[in-house]
């Protein structure tokens, strides 16, 4: 059967009849969905209510994005403080800065102050958003360090991975986590494969089509190979015998180790304390220690900071990931300047808020006794977390709360629990997203970030030095020597095109002609 090939009056006519259907039909179903379920007279939520609030973030001062740090300064800010998913705080994630930074200009002429270090701590359902919003470009999500391989602490690598590259990230990223547990299958009897090396090989696998289908541009820039990676596992202070071989072995294809798309897992033992980065040249290092949480593999992460310039004034924080209460985590955060430790309301609690009701006699004791059972296997109640600090001696200088639905009536309840042990109530805090603390020897600064929610990615650039696009064709440079260029059409069919021209579409993306206007009022 022959298609019809229409004129553009005809085109524009029956685009015009479509879209004033679905005008008429769409707006009909919108009234008489909002006439049946709302009133004009009573609000929905009571916004107020304090379950509904957060009076501690509404109070603290604002900061802009992207503000300068000091050469003796760590700026930690809050990106995902949530195990479930919620409006207001997303998946766990932290993200760490060390001083000084330098102003860079980007190609669109904007100024950035980079750090002179940085790391990702978890990268949580939803984050990828809050990071765009905190001013934070792709290439400098290429640091990862991930507590343990739960779908709240890491879903958002998908996102991060798959489209860093189409952004700044012309370079592989970098991610630590636990080696595998060693635990028996009591049915199978196995012994499985789930360290993050064996997660992220099947991870890389999976996102095959993404990857390729956007492999006709240059992934890599060739700088990296020379000026970078003879001597990043020197530079970055990796653990001996670490392997960086790029995820990739269940692919005959093997991403180049200084492609965007290259994987490159560090797995660190979840048994012992050890080393996971350790860069003399901006003074931040990060160990790693076991923590208590579900299933063997999982990890907490100190990072110490000492300025080249000040070594006196080292300064130091504690991610503690998911945990229950232990021992090492006391001895860890003895006097350290900021804790950053999970905490869970009590069972009960937990019961009535999935319940969306305060009414104590619809709690089940089966329901209870499952939560009871979640938290016995992974978390620090409101209690236990009081407990620990009890414990930790030199207190931290700052404890910051955070896993926890942080709203006026569960922060008042937590800080009940915790004066039960005797905690000051101004050593300690409760994390929101966009919440963020500037941390000096001499002070603390508490303060949330001024936000736009409709920012676009910072930091968009091309390589300098591209590598040949995978999916290519040849042409002639201005010299009339053959050059490789990405080719955007060589993965597809393109028989049922609907092509641009004079009839249809201007390919530089508007209406063909300056004839439109009059044509479209015909």
């Amino acid at each position: 059967m022959l298609r019809k090939k229409l004129s553009r009056r005809e085109f524009i006519k029956l685009q015009a009849a479509a879209l004033g259907g679905l005008a008429l039909t769409s707006s009909s179903a919108y009234r008489a969905v909002a006439s049946d379920t709302c009133s004009s007279k009573k609000p929905c939520v009571k916004k107020n209510a304090p379950d509904q609030q957060n009076s501690l973030f509404e109070h603290l001062e604002t900061c802009c994005i992207n503000e300068p740090l000091a050469d003796d300064e760590m700026r930690i800010t809050f990106l995902g403080t949530s195990c479930t998913p919620m409006l207001t705080q997303q998946g766990v994630s932290v993200y760490v800065e060390v001083g000084p930074t330098h102003p860079i200009v980007d190609p669109t002429g904007r100024v950035f102050n980079e750090p002179a270090d940085y790391a990702m701590f978890d990268c949580g359902m939803g984050v990828l958003a809050n990071y765009i919003a905190a001013g934070i470009p792709y290439a400098r999500m290429d640091k990862i360090f991930i507590a343990h391989l739960h779908a709240d602490h890491m879903s958002e690598l998908s996102a991060i991975y798959c489209f860093g590259e189409s952004a700044d990230r012309k370079k592989p990223l970098y991610v630590w986590g636990p080696s595998k547990s060693n635990l028996v299958d009591p049915v199978s009897g196995e012994i499985h494969e789930d360290g993050t090396r064996e997660i992220l090989e099947h991870f890389r696998a999976f996102w095959r089509w993404h990857t390729e289908s956007f492999s006709f541009a240059s992934n890599g820039y060739k700088e990296y190979l020379t000026d970078v990676l003879p001597t990043l596992r020197e530079t970055w202070g990796l653990p001996e015998g670490v392997d960086l071989t790029p995820a990739g072995k269940y692919s005959l294809y093997q991403d180049p180790p200084n492609d965007a798309y290259a994987l490159v897992p560090i797995e660190l033992n979840w048994e012992t304390v050890g080393v996971a980065y350790d860069n003399q040249i901006t003074g931040m290092k990060i160990t790693h220690f076991p923590v208590i949480h579900c299933r063997r593999g999982s990890i907490g992460y100190k990072l110490e900071f000492t300025p080249p310039n000040h070594p006196e004034k080292t300064l130091s924080m504690i991610y503690s990931g998911d945990t229950k209460p232990n021992w090492t985590m006391v001895e860890q955060a003895a006097g350290i300047d900021v804790l950053v430790h999970e905490i869970v309301m009590p069972p009960d609690r937990w019961t009535l808020k999935f319940k969306h009701t305060d009414d104590t006699s619809v709690l089940d004791p089966n329901v209870i006794a499952y939560f009871a059972d979640v938290q016995n296997s992974s978390h620090t109640t409101q209690g236990a977390f009081g407990c620990l600090l009890s414990q930790i001696d030199p207190r931290p200088r700052l404890t910051v709360a955070t896993h926890f639905q942080a709203t006026d009536d569960t922060i008042e309840l937590a800080r009940q629990s915790l004066d039960a042990y005797c905690i000051p109530r101004d050593v300690y805090t409760f994390a929101l997203d966009f919440m963020v603390f500037n941390v000096t020897k001499d002070v603390i600064k508490q303060r949330r970030l001024d936000i736009s929610r409709h920012e676009y990615p910072y930091g968009f650039t091309l390589a300098d030095t591209p590598e040949d696009p995978k999916y290519n064709k040849q042409v002639l440079d201005p010299y009339g020597n053959p050059i490789a260029v990405g080719d955007p059409e060589a993965q597809l069919l393109l028989e049922d095109q609907i092509d641009d021209g004079p009839d249809t579409y201007d390919s530089a993306g508007y209406w063909p002609g300056e004839d439109y206007s009059p044509q479209c009022r015909d």
